[in-house]
Formats: C-alpha cells, sequence, structure tokens
C-alpha cells in the first residue's frame, strides 16, 4: 500500500463506533480533538443525504495510540462514567466496520468467449507446429543417424541412402500416426464440450417450459363453471330421446 493510499484510507462510521467515540470529544488533544468532531459532524449531514459516512484511519489509529498512554488511561478513568480502555484498541474500534465504503470501484467485466476461443485456437496453433517441427527433426535425425551408421560398417553409397530413407519412411509413418491420434483426442474433446454445452441448454430451456406446462395443466383441472355443469344434464337427456 502507497503512503498517499494510507493517508486517505477511510473507514465506515458505524453507529457503536460514534456511541463509543462521541465522549472522547471533550478530553481528547486539541488537534485529535477538532478533527473528530469535525468527522462527526460530517458524519451527520451524510447520513442527512443518505450517503455512507466515513471516518479515516490514521484519526482512529491516534485516538487508539492516546488511549494507551498514561494521560489517556487516566483521562477515560476519570470520565463519569469511566470508560473501558480495551474499548479503544485497533481491533475493537475497526470491528463491524467496512474499508472504503465511499470509493467506486471498478466494475469486473470477463472476456468474451470470442476472445477465450481465439486464444485457445492460438495456443493448439502453436503446438501443431512445434508438434511438426518435432516430427520432421525426428526423421531427418532418425535418417541420417541410419545412414551415418551404414557407413561405419562399410555398406555402398547406394545401400546406405537406402537404408537411411526407409528408416526415414518408418519414423515418419510412426509420427503420422501419432499426429493423428492426438489431432482426434483434440477434436473428441471439442465435441464433447460442445455436447454438454447444448445439453446445459436444452435443460435450461426445459425447466423454462415445465412451469408454463404446470399452469396449463392445472387450468385444465380447475372445475368446470356452473353453466357447463346445467348443460351437461340436458344434452344427456336430449341424446336418450334421440335414441
Amino acid at each position: 500500500m502507497h503512503l498517499d493510499d494510507r493517508q486517505t484510507l477511510t473507514v465506515s462510521l458505524e453507529d457503536h463506533l460514534v456511541e463509543s467515540l462521541q465522549p472522547l470529544c471533550s478530553f481528547l488533544p486539541n488537534d485529535l480533538s477538532e478533527e473528530l468532531i469535525a468527522c462527526l459532524d460530517s458524519a451527520k449531514s451524510k447520513r442527512r443525504e443518505r450517503a455512507a459516512p466515513t471516518i479515516p484511519y490514521d484519526l482512529l489509529s491516534s485516538i487508539s495510540k492516546w488511549s494507551r498512554t498514561e494521560g489517556g488511561r487516566a483521562a477515560l478513568q476519570a470520565h463519569d462514567p469511566p470508560l473501558d480502555v480495551h474499548a479503544y484498541d485497533m481491533i475493537a474500534l475497526l470491528a463491524g466496520t467496512r474499508t472504503a465504503p465511499d470509493r467506486k470501484f471498478p466494475t469486473f467485466v470477463p472476456e468474451s468467449e470470442d476472445r477465450e476461443e481465439e486464444r485457445k485456437r492460438a495456443i493448439n496453433d502453436r503446438k501443431a507446429i512445434t508438434t511438426l517441427l518435432n516430427a520432421a527433426l525426428s526423421v531427418a535425425g532418425a535418417g541420417f543417424a541410419a545412414w551415418y551408421a551404414a557407413g561405419q560398417v562399410r555398406w555402398r553409397d547406394e545401400w546406405r541412402a537406402l537404408l537411411g530413407l526407409a528408416v526415414a519412411a518408418i519414423v515418419a509413418i510412426a509420427e503420422g500416426v501419432l499426429y493423428v491420434i492426438w489431432d482426434s483426442r483434440k477434436s473428441s474433446k471439442r465435441t464433447r464440450r460442445r455436447l454438454r454445452i447444448a445439453s446445459a441448454a436444452t435443460r435450461e430451456k426445459k425447466n423454462e417450459d415445465e412451469p408454463l406446462a404446470t399452469a396449463e395443466a392445472q387450468n385444465e383441472d380447475l372445475p368446470m363453471d356452473n353453466s357447463v355443469r346445467k348443460r351437461q344434464p340436458f344434452e344427456a337427456a336430449r341424446l336418450d330421446t334421440d335414441c
């Protein structure tokens, strides 16, 4: 914390803190008393404006230090009624307060899904390029190692070249298979993630539709109107007559 921030740091002036500090205005040292009176008066006006009253942290710290001096203890004991010295420790003074309630902190704006997807895509592209470079180096290194080893056993140049190409082809096929497996696993992860998102959206939509269906079912179960009830016996009698 910077020095300027510490000097301007404030805490909320709660009601219990006002009750503890109000009796001190009459016997505090002049500088502390004037600052405390000004702070309490400002708190009253802020409450009328429905704003959060505050008190400087340094003022509370100074009052706490003064209460631990010999003169401060004597003044607290001489008050009628006597005041508890421990009530002016920093822990007691800061209990229930909030730090800087009048400051406006910036709202947290999460990154958009597009930026997240773009960042993941860039990471995956770098991984793919690194994988391809490693595969190319592996193929070239294996082919050169086979060519060099064949030269140590006095093979002819054409056989050395054929052996190096064969080993390079085998390593290239193996690297290709490993890359296909890695890419398929990555694709399956993306597919599973999309399916989870789609299923979650479906469940949410279903939960939203359930109250409407329940309300419609309740409306269907409501008792019929009296006019409908009266009409039913007449309709039944007419059917019997027709028969």
